[in-house]
């Protein structure tokens, strides 16, 4: 039997409400269209607000503290440590890679790469981007997302090369493509039409998001159509992260862990004859590779091999109606600080703040309910001191001081310090 194809699409700072489908707007016609063919979670929460960190949770199935990867404070230092995915725990690239499948990847931000460590089971890693003239000078010379952190991608370059890949590509094939340009920054290289046609939100968002359907998921959608591949292959969508527009007093996404960020929307489009709908549960960013391993293989078997996967299939029907714990952390640089979130249904708790909030009455965040509801608080608490028991061999974030820098003189006597770049 011939196994599906896999494309992943992700974006950063795509926003839960932004899909069109979801406020009765055809703003977004191909993300509209694909919705009516897929299993729709308008309700998914990121396990961070730092898109590298939520890249590497959607690409191993597990919460940052198992997979190691991100930006992380050296304690006892004034440095950073971004730190690669632990090199035990394996991405969706390379089981499938493990299983025959072609792996390809086409990224707006080198960072995912040889410094986060998910170029790892993909044949072809393509992070470079071809600078528009706005921002490079009028050259175009070849720069990159890590180089330039706030320039996206020159969109056309990298569907070029897509579009080589897709035709002489060897099936089954895993493809991911990562679309930048939502980011903060990027709205200058936004054609007038698009600025002109919608009134002027933060950064031009709207403009962007209506860009990225007709322009990135639109022509990608096309491709598999044309070449006789949609119908065999499995298609999710996803944010990385979402995109704050004043929610909480923040904008843009990174720090505070509010759900403005947080939540994300997901579509999984079946091969021909899945399921479709949606589901109404609070699901997780890790859950979308173990949805994509059950649709490969229905019979489990290729998640229980991998134990460090925490999430879960989506299409399983006894996930129906039940809210997952989903767990969030983010680092600030700039005031050092650890954001830690737990959430379960419509109760979410800050470990930073030692605040609880019911997002059902209080989606703003703004009426801390802990002295209320203490037994809720302490059960999502104990919650978050289980996730980050399971860390990676090279996560020590949140140890204190001196435990840190006995396991950091420790760690260096292990091959895999070089995993550790301060």
């Amino acid at each position: 039997m011939r196994k599906p194809n896999v494309v992943l699409i992700t974006m950063d700072a795509l926003r839960a409400d932004d899909p069109g489908f979801v406020r009765n707007s055809e703003d977004t016609p191909t993300i509209n269209d694909l919705a009516k063919q897929s299993l729709v979670c308008t309700d998914m929460t990121a396990q961070s607000t730092d898109p590298l960190v939520s890249h590497a949770c959607i690409l191993t199935g597990g919460n940052p503290p198992t997979h190691g990867g991100g930006i992380r404070y050296v304690p006892g230092t004034t440095n950073t440590a971004f730190r690669a995915v632990a090199n035990g725990t394996p991405t969706l690239a390379q089981i499938l890679a493990q299983q025959g499948y072609t792996t390809a990847a086409f990224v707006g931000n080198r960072q995912m790469g040889n410094r986060l460590g998910l170029d790892r089971g993909f044949f072809s890693f393509d992070d470079t981007c071809k600078g528009a003239a706005w921002m490079s000078g009028g050259s175009g010379a070849e720069v990159s997302a890590y180089e330039r952190p706030h320039v996206g991608a020159h969109w056309p370059t990298q569907l070029e090369k897509i579009t080589e890949f897709i035709q002489i590509r060897q099936d089954p094939f895993l493809l991911w493509v990562h679309y930048y340009d939502l980011n903060y920054g990027t709205s200058s290289a936004l054609p007038r039409e698009y600025i002109d046609r919608y009134d002027e939100s933060f950064d031009h968002h709207a403009a962007k998001v209506a860009y990225a359907d007709a322009h990135c998921i639109g022509p990608v959608v096309d491709l598999l159509k044309k070449h006789r591949l949609f119908s065999d292959t499995i298609t999710v969508l996803t944010g990385s992260v979402g995109e704050g527009m004043g929610e909480c007093g923040r904008w843009g996404h990174g720090g505070e862990v509010f759900d403005s960020v947080l939540r994300v929307p997901c579509l999984v489009c079946c091969p021909a004859g899945g399921a479709t709908g949606e589901i109404t549960s609070s699901v997780r960013s890790i859950d979308i590779l173990p949805t994509i391993l059950g649709l490969l293989d229905p019979t489990g078997e290729m998640s229980r091999d991998y134990l460090h996967v925490e999430g879960i299939d989506m299409t399983q029907a006894e996930w129906f109606g039940s809210d997952a714990l989903a767990y969030a952390e983010t680092y600030e640089i700039s005031t050092r600080t650890w954001y830690v979130t737990m959430k379960r249904g419509s109760w979410k708790y800050m470990k930073h703040r030692s605040s609880l909030h019911n997002l059902k009455k209080d989606p703003l965040e703004e009426v801390d309910v802990i002295d209320f509801y203490p037994q809720i608080a302490s059960e999502l608490e104990s919650r978050i001191g289980d996730i980050n028991r399971n860390v990676a061999l090279d996560d020590y974030a949140f140890m204190d001081v001196d435990q840190a820098d006995q396991v950091s003189r420790d760690l260096s006597t292990l091959s895999r310090i070089d995993s550790l770049d301060f």
